[in-house]
This record gives structure tokens, C-alpha cells and sequence, in this order.
């Protein structure tokens, strides 16, 4: 799938072909037909594989910022601060901010 996802991402849906995937897959187009019907199939299954990489990603991300999280009072301010990160477009000075406050007891 690594080269279904590198060719998708490098030539977009309809310019990829299979022939390219299997190419930079090292495989055969024979193989990629083994296991997908089509084009549009492989390309499902890449963008859910995509998909459930950056959930595992996102979750060990709040599982790690939650870890800091002194009791369960605390959460809530904890989850909005990573919010507030992830959605700032300022670099984040949600968490940071929060985490500082909580070194420093400000």
C-alpha cells in the first residue's frame, strides 16, 4: 500500500495508474489485481489505511498530553488546551501555555 499511497498523493487519483503503483510498490500489476478489484479499490483501502494511521496518531497524542493531566479535574483544561493547539494556527500557544502555567504554578 506504501506505493498506492506515494503514487495517490504524488500524481492524484486520476492520473495514478496501476501500473505506476506497481512500479513503486516493486510488484507487479498482477499482484496489486490479486488483491484489488480496481483502481478505485486500492484506493479505499489507502485512504482508510491513511485514515486509521492518523486516529492511532491523534489518540497516542491525547493519551500522552492526558498523562500530564494531575487529576480528573484537570482534563477538561487539558483537552481544550491540545485542542486549542491543534486548531491554532498560531503554533499552539494553547497547550504550551497551559503546561507553562502548570511548571510554573502561574
Amino acid at each position: 500500500m506504501t506505493g498506492g499511497r506515494e503514487v495517490f498523493a504524488r500524481d492524484g487519483y486520476a492520473r495514478a495508474s496501476i501500473d505506476a503503483i506497481a512500479t513503486a510498490s516493486e510488484t507487479s500489476t498482477r499482484t496489486i489485481y490479486k488483491h484489488f478489484a480496481d483502481k478505485r479499490a486500492l484506493f479505499v483501502t489507502v485512504i482508510v489505511d491513511s485514515a486509521a494511521q492518523v486516529a492511532e496518531a491523534e489518540i497516542a497524542l491525547i493519551e500522552r498530553h492526558l498523562s500530564t493531566a494531575a487529576d480528573t479535574g484537570e482534563v477538561e483544561t487539558v483537552l481544550r488546551a491540545f485542542a486549542t493547539d491543534r486548531l491554532d494556527d498560531t503554533g499552539g500557544a494553547g497547550w504550551s501555555a497551559w503546561r507553562t502555567r502548570r511548571r510554573t504554578g502561574r
